[in-house]
C-alpha cells in the first residue's frame, strides 16, 4: 500500500474513545456559540430596524417626473439631430457652389494658358522658319558672304 494511504490510518489509530468524546463536546460548544451570535446579530438587526421606504405616491412621483424629463431629452436629442442634418445638408450644398466656382475659375484660368502657350508656339515657330532667311541677310548686309 502507498505511503500516503497509510497517513489517516496512522493518525485514526492514535485517537482514543476519550479524544471522540472530547471532540464531539467542542463541536456542541462551537455549534452553540455560533447560534448564539446568529442569534444576536438577528436582535441587533431588528433593534436598528429597517431603513424607510418612501410612500408609494411619492415613488410613483418621481417615476413621472423621471420620466417626463427623459421624454424632454429625447425631444431635444431628436432636435438636435434634425439640426444638424439640415446644416450637413447646408454646408453641403454650399461646399459643392463654392467648388464649381473654383472649378470654373480654373478651367478659364488653364484656357487663358493654353491661348497663352499656344500664341507663343506659333511666335517661336514663325521665328524658326524666318531665321535661315534672316541669317543670310544679316550676313550679305555684312558682308561676310
Amino acid at each position: 500500500m502507498p505511503p500516503i494511504l497509510l497517513i489517516p490510518r496512522f493518525i485514526l489509530a492514535q485517537v482514543s474513545p476519550d479524544m471522540v468524546k472530547e471532540l464531539s463536546a467542542w463541536l456542541v460548544c462551537a455549534g452553540a456559540v455560533l447560534f448564539l451570535l446568529n442569534q444576536g446579530m438577528e436582535l441587533v438587526r431588528k433593534i436598528k430596524g429597517r431603513p424607510a421606504q418612501p410612500p408609494n405616491e411619492q415613488l410613483q412621483e418621481s417615476h413621472q417626473e423621471l420620466t417626463r424629463r427623459v421624454d424632454g431629452i429625447e425631444g431635444d436629442l431628436a432636435r438636435i439631430r434634425q439640426e444638424m442634418k439640415e446644416d450637413y445638408t447646408a454646408n453641403q450644398a454650399h461646399a459643392s457652389a463654392r467648388s464649381k466656382t473654383l472649378f470654373d475659375a480654373v478651367a478659364e484660368t488653364r484656357k487663358e494658358l493654353r491661348d497663352e502657350i499656344q500664341s507663343v508656339r506659333d511666335s517661336v515657330t514663325d521665328f524658326q522658319a524666318n531665321m535661315p532667311g534672316q541669317i543670310v541677310s544679316l550676313l550679305k548686309n555684312t558682308g561676310a558672304i
